[in-house]
């Protein structure tokens, strides 16, 4: 039996989603099992272990069963990054998992975010890196730390249990915040400050590499191939790049999703406080990241909150967003006068200030929902070119391709006006799966269906419509562009003092200064 298919698995942080790819990238059979997440203190994130791997193999048994699994020859993880799960040697879980979106740890990032972990990690000071909350552990469960024997990626976890081995690729391990990145190796100080070993870690493998083979008893229990190889993976943003095609300077991806992520491929080493910076999914490469906290939330919030759009009353087959976009559509660039700021969730790149708040410019009795919907839009799109300008800075070449997906780009008039605030062609992406297809590229070239990981990423990967800027909107997206990065900086200490006044006064003597703070590794 021939073996022209694999399997990508994405474990994200509210489903596992299994997807059967063939060697062009088509989807062949899905599977989806959905998990839920605790919050037992306010923002704090957790989930049990166990249901990662129950809604793993409850998706890919779904995908096998609808195509013959004799011919699966390879399976790929990619997850959700950051989170992780302390456990016995043998994967016994001792807590539940701390998850990416946990914001517990904003204390120990005060004291031990320095330059100097910025530049060994990528990651600049903030709560979502696992070492943070790993230092939070020591401090608050201290007993909980001692007991673990591992403390384990979401994909070095499903890898044990379908193979016995500990062992990720370091594309996954990365975002823990725990991997020097520019040898892709564990960094010994950075474990010991947060009473770690490396023994406590899984063993690291490149990103397309066979790590292991499924158990027979697993294979059995899943409908798969005795001796199936399971490939090194990588997170989720790393391999989104892949699915899209993107992995070479010069090209980008965007992500117009709940939040905007945006990636730049890079085959050296860079870091800055306008990206954070990850291990790519070729290996030996890099993916720079930029982050605008609100995309679609931002979006969905006016509609919900303000709009009164009631699609329904008026008869229309509809949605209320179609609607206010097709208004939105009626007025010229710059939405008469408007200009949104949109911090509904705070300023992650560049700025990292989660005192920064959503502002709307410019407001007058002309103005309307349409005005306002539209100047949602183009804020969102005046960020990213933010963003962009200070990624290509730091590449020293510009971005030449853009992929885009999510489901912002869905919206004609979003794509354009990002198009032409961007003054770029903007690609649509031809499979909306991206994430999924990036862990069907690594297996597909571990498999040899294709030559590398960058052949199989170019060979699977496709796009669809094209969104060409136009040079009279462009133009005054220029001009709008000047104004629009001069509003954060401007106010900057007003979000600071908003914040103060709504706080009462507090006796504690606050954050370590930079003198007292505890730096790891300064004499380097």
């Amino acid at each position: 039996m021939i073996r022209d298919l694999v399997i990508g698995v994405d474990c994200s942080t509210t489903a596992t989603k299994a997807v059967v790819w063939d060697a062009t990238g088509r989807s062949r059979a899905v599977g989806r099992a959905a998990f839920a997440t605790s919050t037992p203190h306010p923002g704090w994130g957790e989930q049990n272990p166990e249901d990662w791997w129950s809604t793993f193999c409850e998706a890919v048994r779904r995908a096998v069963q609808a195509v013959d699994g004799r011919r699966v020859g390879a399976i790929a993880i990619t997850h959700q990054r950051e989170s992780f799960a302390c456990t016995t040697s043998d994967g016994r879980p001792l807590r539940p998992a701390m998850l990416w979106l946990d914001t517990r740890a904003t204390a120990e990032v005060a004291e031990f975010g320095t330059r100097d972990v910025h530049e060994r990690t990528g990651k600049p000071p903030n709560p979502t890196p696992a070492w943070y909350k790993l230092l939070w552990l020591a401090r608050h469960e201290s007993s909980t730390l001692r007991r673990t024997e591992k403390v384990v990626d979401v994909g070095a976890y499903l890898t044990h249990r379908l193979t016995g081995r500990w062992v990720t690729s370091w594309a996954s391990a990365d975002p823990l915040g725990v991997v020097d990145l520019r040898s892709f190796d564990y960094d010994d100080e950075l474990l010991a400050a947060a009473q770690l070993t490396r023994g406590h870690l899984p063993e690291l493998a490149a990103p397309g590499s066979v790590v292991g083979e499924v158990t027979g008893a697993v294979a059995d229990a899943l409908g798969l191939p005795h001796g199936l190889p399971v490939v090194a993976g990588a997170g989720d943003g790393q391999a989104a790049g892949l699915g899209l095609g993107v992995t070479a300077p010069g090209e980008s991806y965007l992500n117009l999703g709940s939040g905007i992520i945006s990636g730049f491929a890079s085959d050296t080493y860079r870091w800055a406080d306008a990206f954070r910076t990850m291990a790519g999914g070729v290996p030996g490469t890099y993916a720079l990241e930029t982050f605008i906290g609100g995309g679609t939330h931002n979006i969905s919030w006016f509609v919900e909150r303000f709009a009164g759009v009631d699609t329904r009353a008026l008869g229309l087959d509809l949605t209320a967003e179609q609607v206010l976009e097709t208004a939105a559509a009626q007025l010229p660039p710059g939405a008469e006068g408007l200009l949104t700021l949109p911090y509904w969730t705070g300023a992650l790149t560049p700025y990292w200030d989660h005192h920064a708040r959503g502002t709307i410019v410019g407001l007058t009795g002309r103005h309307g929902k349409s005005h306002v919907y539209r100047s949602l839009l183009e804020g969102l799109a005046l960020e990213q070119r933010l963003l962009t300008d200070g990624a290509e800075a730091a590449l020293g070449e510009p971005v030449q391709r853009v992929v885009v997906t999510g489901g912002g780009a869905r919206s004609a008039v979003w794509c354009q006006i990002v198009a032409d605030v961007l003054r770029r062609p903007l690609h649509v992406a031809r499979e909306p799966e991206s994430t999924c297809l990036g862990a069907g590229v690594l297996a597909a070239a571990a498999l040899g269906l294709h030559g590398s990981v960058a052949e199989a990423s170019a060979q699977m990967s496709g796009t669809g419509r094209v969104y060409h800027p136009g040079e009279e909107h462009a133009a005054v997206y220029d001009r709008l562009f000047g104004v629009y990065e001069r509003l954060y900086p401007q106010l900057r200490d007003v979000f600071c003092d908003l914040q103060s006044a709504l706080e009462p006064p507090s006796t504690s003597e606050g954050p370590a200064s930079d003198a007292d703070r505890v730096t790891v590794g300064a004499s380097r």
